[in-house]
């Protein structure tokens, strides 16, 4: 575990090195941001964050390496690719082989786990993040009978979360699904 802080540290100081050349206004533009008082602000899983130019992120939510670096990658390296409707599994954007089993262990079967056992719980957490309901038209799965909800942790990367519930012998599911585009704004 240390060694990966240590990693994740050191990435963190890296991308910050980047970001004071960065134009502000054009990175702004070109990424879903605003510029305000000579910060990058972005809403992120609805809530606002802000970098300012040596690279620090600033927001009244907690800040840890876990966001400062996917927004910081984002700001440094984002092409700023409108996102386009279809909507892939985790394992189908590029270089994620190495990281496909840790995702759905640590995301898709954590958040399966909390729907299962506490449904309500569930839908409240993805509300809190901003989700909005998508209509079926949207999902590209014919009779969808789930939620499905469409959450921003980065503009221009959004991603789906898709439920079923257990029934008729069938168990639960949950899918997180990401905009095919979302490896050309976020690595």
């Amino acid at each position: 575990p240390e060694a990966g802080d240590d990693r994740r540290i050191q990435r963190v100081l890296e991308l910050k090195s980047k970001v004071a050349d960065l134009d502000f206004a054009a990175t702004a533009s070109r990424l879903g941001g605003r510029l305000v008082d000579d910060q990058l602000e972005f809403l992120c899983l609805g809530r606002r964050f802000s970098i300012d130019r040596a690279g620090e992120l600033h927001s009244e939510l907690h800040i840890n390496s876990w966001i400062h670096m996917p927004l910081l990658t984002y700001v440094t390296t984002g092409r700023g690719v409108d996102p386009v409707g279809r909507w892939v599994r985790f394992s189908e954007l590029k270089n994620t082989k190495d990281w496909v089993r840790f995702f759905e262990h640590r995301c898709e079967n954590a958040l399966k786990e909390i729907a299962d056992e506490h449904f309500a719980v569930f839908i409240d957490m993805l509300d809190i993040f901003g989700g909005q309901e998508v209509e079926q038209d949207e999902l590209g799965a014919a009779n969808f009978e789930g939620v499905a909800r469409r959450i921003v942790p980065i503009p221009k990367v959004p991603v789906l979360v898709r439920y079923w519930e257990e029934g008729e012998g069938f168990g639960s599911e949950l899918r997180v699904l990401f905009d095919s585009t979302a490896d050309q704004n976020l690595d």
